[in-house]
C-alpha cells in the first residue's frame, strides 16, 4: 500500500525521467549507446533518448522490462537530511552481490543504486542464481550488528530441491550436517569445515514435497545449497523472504524501497 502511495504520488507531480537513466547495470555512455542502436522501446516504441520518459510508461531494452518507476518513487522518498540510508531490495536471478564496477551484473548498477547521494552497500549476500529480500545501507555499523553470530538474527527462504527429502533428510537438517565453507579471518580467505547449527527446516506444503522453508541464524557462504548437498540433495531455486523481521512487502521483483520506520524498529529488535 505504502508503495502505491508513493507512485501515486510521483505520477501527480508530472516529473519525467531521462531514459538513460532508468537502464540499470548500464553506465550512462552505454546506456545512450543502447539507445542509438534501437535496443530501448517506451510503450512498444523504439526510444531516440531525447524525450523525457513520463509516470507509467512501459520501458524496456533487448525485450526485458526494466522496472524503474518503483525505483524512482522509492528515491523519491529518501530525506536528503538522513545520516544514513536503509534500503530493502527483491535481488532478481542473475545479479551479484558485488560492488565491482568491472561486473556488469553488479548489484549497485542492476539495482540503481549508483545514482544515490550515499554510498551503500549490501548486508551479507545472495549468490548470483538466488533471489528475494537483500538488505543495503550505508551505515557500517548497522551492518557488522546485523551479521554478528552472537545477534542470531533470522533469515528464511523457500528452496526448491530436486526430489522429496526423506524424514531422515529433514531431520539431519535441522540437527546439523558437516559442510565446508569459506570463512573470513585476519583479512584471508581460510577453508572451515564444521557443522552446521541447528535449524528449523520444514516442508510447508504436503502438495508440494520438494518444497522446504529454512530458517537459519547462521550465514555460512552458500551454505543451505551445501547443506541440502550433504543429503544429496540439489538446489533447484532458492529464494529468501525474511531477514532480521523485514519482508518483501511492497516490493516488485528489481524494486527497492527505503525501510519504514516499522522496519527499522524490527531490525533494532531482532
Amino acid at each position: 500500500m505504502r508503495l502505491f502511495v508513493l507512485l501515486l504520488a510521483a505520477k501527480a507531480s508530472g516529473l519525467a525521467v531521462r531514459l538513460n537513466k532508468l537502464l540499470p547495470g548500464l553506465s550512462r555512455r552505454k546506456a545512450d549507446a543502447a539507445i542509438a542502436d534501437g535496443r530501448v522501446t517506451v510503450d512498444g516504441v523504439v526510444a531516440d533518448g531525447r524525450t523525457p520518459v513520463e509516470r507509467g510508461s512501459e520501458v524496456r531494452l533487448d525485450g526485458e522490462t526494466q522496472v524503474w518507476e518503483a525505483r524512482e518513487a522509492a528515491k523519491a522518498d529518501l530525506k536528503s537530511s538522513d545520516a544514513f540510508l536503509y534500503l530493502k531490495y527483491w535481488k532478481p536471478a542473475g545479479v551479484t552481490c558485488t560492488s565491482d564496477r568491472n561486473d556488469a551484473s553488479n548489484v549497485i548498477a542492476r539495482g540503481g543504486f549508483d545514482d544515490l547521494d550515499q554510498r551503500v552497500f549490501t548486508v551479507g549476500r545472495l549468490d548470483k542464481p538466488s533471489t528475494g529480500l537483500l538488505l543495503l545501507t550505508s551505515d557500517g555499523r548497522a551492518c557488522e550488528a546485523l551479521l554478528r553470530p552472537s545477534q542470531k538474527k533470522e533469515k528464511r527462504y523457500v528452496v526448491e530441491v530436486d526430489r522429496a527429502p526423506t524424514a531422515d533428510d529433514l531431520r539431519a537438517l535441522r540437527e546439523g550436517v558437516t559442510i565446508e565453507t569459506v570463512a573470513q579471518r585476519d583479512r584471508k580467505a581460510k577453508p572451515l569445515v564444521a557443522r552446521t547449527k541447528p535449524c528449523e527446516v520444514r516442508a510447508p506444503n504436503a502438495k508440494a514435497p520438494r518444497l522446504l522453508e529454512f530458517t537459519l541464524t547462521e550465514g555460512r557462504n552458500r551454505q543451505i545449497r551445501k547443506m541440502c548437498a550433504a543429503r544429496g540433495l540439489e538446489v533447484v531455486s532458492l529464494h529468501r523472504t525474511h531477514f532480521a523481521g523485514v519482508t518483501l512487502d511492497g516490493l516488485v521483483a528489481g524494486g527497492w524501497a527505503p525501510l519504514s520506520a516499522k522496519e527499522r524498529r524490527r531490525i533494532d529488535a531482532a
